[in-house]
């Protein structure tokens, strides 16, 4: 599933992700942060990438699941192959992927 934006009306997730996992890369700050809770929002799961911010992707973990949402704190550098056999060794793999990194 490819997700262009997230759109909202009248203060309203158009759109709902239930089921969903969402892993954001870049996720710790930025336009990266804003999506990683714009998807949770809509009710995915998010795995929140950070490669040094370990605070700043804390932080928006902390800011998911303030509003119920769920999330984790992912670390990895994503230009590596050795992050991505990593992630998927350990979870099953994200039917939402949003890159901002």
């Amino acid at each position: 599933m490819n997700i262009g934006l997230i759109g909202t009306s009248g203060g309203r997730t158009m759109f709902r992700l239930e089921g969903k996992v969402a892993l954001v890369t870049g996720a710790s700050k930025g336009i990266g942060a804003g999506i990683a809770k714009g998807l949770a929002a809509a009710g995915a799961s998010v795995a929140v990438n950070y490669a040094s911010d370990r605070r700043g992707a804390e932080a928006v973990v902390a800011a998911i699941t303030a509003s119920s949402g769920q999330a984790m704190v992912v670390q990895g550098d994503v230009s590596t192959s050795a992050m991505w056999r990593g992630f998927s060794s350990k979870s099953r793999p994200p039917t939402v992927r949003s890159t901002c990194s």
